[in-house]
This record gives structure tokens, sequence and C-alpha cells, in this order.
């Protein structure tokens, strides 16, 4: 057995006490079902926050989402190895003293063998608590969807021919991850149905030609249409949206002309800006948007396209990917966890993640993405971090970079240090021949390898001290950006002599957002069973 007492945080979708309610028009034996399979996992946790039973604005044009902030306390892992299965457990308690400890003799978890979670899950099982209760509000979300009419299959099963429906997801829902640097959005609409009311098909309507038109984004916005998908589990369409952060007042006033944000959408907001922006929100929107943590936001879209996109995580091979941009997704069932995900935005997160969702944020670097774009547009005139990206790839590090070779003539043989390593980032500036000659691409180059190589070196000891084999990269940092997923996994490989392993993302950019989604859409449902009883 092997205890580890460094606080680890579940998920939020694991901490709620309600689960959302069945399809009303399914009679009332589907509640009593429901009742019974979800099962509260504690009596006492409270679903909705002090802050949020105040009384809302009468002029209130948007569903507020409650959220739950819980006191997160330090919690025991407990790793038992059994003959036939290897468990974990984990902990999330509302009181600072409140921990949870496994009987001796007893396994730290059992598995929940609900087949259509079982089925659901690409990984094959879900840890669950002692109580046989879903481990996580993804459980729950696939139990519902496939309760509600679905056949218990995954996304990449169904394909684009899902015609499933989800209690969570009845209504559209916004999920905005608002970064120091970029914000992104996870729109998604639920999937057409003859059921539908006017006033729902000229919202969608709507909608449609709001994404669609390029007066929408003006001059830093952008969709994502490439990575945009159909899910079977959430019974609609995911759209993804970006656009730069200072951006945002003009966005908001967008957003209040256009009236989407009205009675049929649920919103939840996560990222620094969900604080930072909820004066402006309020005085523009009239609302108080309910925000989710931004980390737990991020690991629940990761483990959400893990369970039902096929192609979301890959490996690269750094020789090929800067010239072809191949990618070799990793087949379903061959399980990442747990893994080290290094978040890389505007500054980089490293969180030590676990299958069931409880996560700990390890550590981390003021260096990422907006120390980057930066400096890049202050030597090189860039005005966009897409500039900057595309200027890199043009230049050549060497003419910026000390070398190991630049120091010792050739290769430093009595420690394996290959001559074309470098030494000192930025380092031949410090000659004011250099200075005078050096040229924009080759500056953003040098700048975009010292920040890259700075986040691998720290994620690969954090990988070494948390003995973790896979360190998954994620963050709008990467998104486009061959240059870094190629470096960042020589590094890995290289440093690490083929111990770890570097892994990426398909939505790097919109994990937090789709975090987002799923919070408010499974909290307003929770709200609303809350409502009904």
């Amino acid at each position: 057995t092997h205890t580890h007492t460094t606080p680890r945080t579940r998920s939020s979708f694991s901490r709620w006490g309600f689960f959302p309610p069945c399809c009303r028009h399914k009679g009332s034996l589907r509640m009593a079902t429901f009742s019974a399979a979800l099962r509260c996992r504690s009596p006492i946790l409270p679903l909705l926050s002090p802050s949020a039973s105040t009384t809302l604005p009468s002029a209130a044009a948007v569903v507020l989402v409650a959220t739950t902030r819980t006191t997160r306390a330090a919690a025991t892992r407990t790793t038992t190895t059994a003959p036939t299965t290897s468990t974990a457990t984990s902990s999330s308690t509302t009181t600072p003293s409140a921990t949870n400890s496994t009987p001796p003799g007893q396994p730290s978890a059992v598995v929940w063998t609900d087949p259509h979670v079982a089925s659901r899950d690409c990984y094959g099982t879900a840890a669950a608590p002692p109580d046989g209760s879903p481990g996580s509000v993804l459980d729950a979300i696939f139990v519902m969807a496939s309760a509600d009419g679905g056949d218990g299959k995954s996304d990449m099963q169904h394909g684009a021919e899902a015609t499933g429906a989800n209690p969570c997801f009845r209504r559209s829902c916004l999920g905005m991850d608002i970064g120091g640097t970029l914000s992104k959005i996870c729109y998604f609409e639920k999937r057409a149905s003859s059921s539908d009311s006017a006033e729902q098909v000229q919202f969608r309507d709507k909608m449609r030609a709001l994404i669609a038109a390029p007066a929408t984004y003006g001059t830093t916005g952008h969709r994502d249409e490439d990575l945009e998908f159909e899910s079977h589990a959430l019974g609609g369409h995911v759209y993804l949206l970006r656009f730069e952060t200072r951006r945002f007042e003009s966005f908001l006033q967008m957003v209040k002309e256009s009236t989407v944000v009205d009675n049929h959408t649920v919103v939840c907001c996560t990222g620094g800006g969900s604080q930072k922006y909820a004066a402006s929100i309020k005085s523009e929107l009239g609302v108080d948007i309910p925000t989710a943590d931004e980390l737990a936001s991020v690991v629940d879209g990761i483990n959400f396209l893990l369970r039902t996109k096929h192609q979301e995580l890959y490996r690269v091979e750094h020789a090929k990917f800067g010239a072809t941009g191949e990618k070799h997704f990793i087949d379903t069932h061959e399980k990442p966890f747990p893994y080290l995900l290094v978040n890389i935005g505007s500054g980089v997160s490293m969180l030590y993640v676990e299958e069931s969702g409880k996560h700990e944020r390890v550590g981390g670097t003021a260096l990422g993405g907006a120390m980057f774009f930066g400096l890049c547009s202050l030597v090189t005139q860039c005005k966009s971090f897409s500039q900057a990206l595309e200027l890199a790839g043009t230049g050549n590090a060497k003419n910026i970079d000390l070398l190991v070779s630049d120091i010792y003539g050739g290769d430093y043989d009595e420690y394996g240090l290959s001559g074309d390593l470098v030494a000192a980032s930025l380092g031949k500036l410090v000659r004011p021949e250099v200075r005078e000659s050096a040229q924009p691409e080759d500056l953003a180059r040098a700048l975009l390898d010292a920040v890259t190589n700075n986040i691998g070196s720290i994620a690969l000891l954090q990988a070494q001290k948390h003995k973790v084999r896979n360190i998954v990269f994620a963050g709008s940092f990467l998104r486009d950006n061959r240059i870094s997923i190629a470096r960042l996994s020589y590094a890995v490989q290289f440093w690490s002599k083929n111990e770890r392993e570097a892994l990426f993302l398909g939505h790097e950019g919109y994990l937090g957002s789709l975090g987002a989604l799923l919070h408010g859409a499974y909290n307003h449902a929770s709200q609303q069973q809350q409502q009904q009883q």
C-alpha cells in the first residue's frame, strides 16, 4: 500500500449531491429509477451556495446556473493492490478537517458495474465510491443519455448518426473561458426536434446566423470550424469560437445588441476573466453570470473528450511533425492515467490528474504564451499571436541562441551534450554586432524556443517527481504551433531517455470552455430538479 498525504482535489463534477432530472415526459417510474440509481453522495451536501440564493433582478435575461463553492480540504490518497484489480480512492469534503479513509483490508474504491457507464466509458469501467454511485458527473451524464433513449454507445461508436438526447442539455448552453490573452467560447446547440417550439426554432436560427456572419469576429475573432463536433452524449452540436480578451468589452456589447443570451440559454464562465469582468457583465447584460473553477473545468473538459472523441489524444514524431503535421492518435483503450497535465495559456499550470477526475495543481511557471507574445510584439512589431507564430516559423534561433558548440567548439562529450543544444537562450545578443544585425524572424523563433524549452524542462521534472509516464500538453499556446509541439515531444523523449512521453490534445485550447459548458448544464439541471422536489 502506498499512501500519499499531499492534497488532491476532486473534479467539481464529483462533488454535487444531486443529479439532473430524468426526462419528465417519460413518467414517474423513470424518475424513481434515477432516484435509486443516482443516489446522493452526501445527504448534507448543499446544492446552492449562500451567494447563489440571493434574489435575482427581475429583468434577468439568462438562466443562471447555481454553483457550489465548497472548501477544498487536504485528502489522503490510498492505493491498494489486489490480485484482480487496482483501484484508487479520492475524497472531497466541505470542511477542512474532514477526510475519507479506507477500512483495513478493504480496496480503496470499487468498480461501478452499471452497464450504461461501462459501455459509454471508452476506458471500460469507472472508479466509484463505495456506495456505488457514479464517480463523477460525467458518468451521470452518460447514464442519463442512455436512460433517456440512447443505447449506451459512445460518440465514437455512433459517429454522425447519433440521435440521442440528454436531460442536462435541453437548452442551448454557452461555456466561456476568459483567459488573460484569449477568450474561448464553447456553444452547444440542442439537436433539432419536431417538438421544438417556434420560439426555440427562431432562437436557433438567430444563433446560427450570428456564428456564420464574418462581422461577428471583428479583427481578432476566429471560428475553429474544423474542431467543432456532433456529440451523442450531449445530444447536439458544439461550436467553438475565440477572440482576444482585450476585445471583451466589444464582445459584451455585441451580445447585448444581438440578445442571444436570453431565457433559452444556460451560461457559465471560467478563467481569471470571469472574475475580472464580472462587473462589466453585470453592467452590460444586467445579470450575474455564474462561474466554475478554471482548472477543474479544464480537467473535466479533457476527460469528457477522452471518453467521447475517438481522435483526441495523440503523439507525434518530432523529426517529421514540423514539416508534415502528422498526428498519431492513441487508441481509446490505451489509458493515459494518471497523467501530468501541462496547461499552457498566458501562464502555465501543471496538474496531477487521476482517472476519477481527482487532481492537484503541483506547479507551473509564469513564462508562458503571454511572455512570448509580449516580448515578440515588442521586438518584432507583431500585432497578433498568429503573426508571431508565423514569423517564428521562418526564423533560425541559432543566430540568436548561444549553443554548446559556441562555447566548446563542438560537442561536450564528457556529458553527452550535442553541440547543437542551447546553452543560453538569446545568449548571442550580448554581442553588440549580433544585436545590430538580428532579424525579427530569428528573434521570434529564439523567444518561442526559450519559452517552450523552459516549460518542457519544468514539466519533465514534475513528471519525474510524481512518477507519471504521460505528460499531456494543452492550452491555446499550442494551437497551430507545430514548432513547440515538436520541440516538447523531442525534449521529453530525449531528456527522459524514453521513460516519459509527451501527448497532445486535438481541442487543446477549448478544454476550459467545454468544462464550463458541462458544469453549467449539469448544475442548471440539478437546480431544476431541486425546485421540482
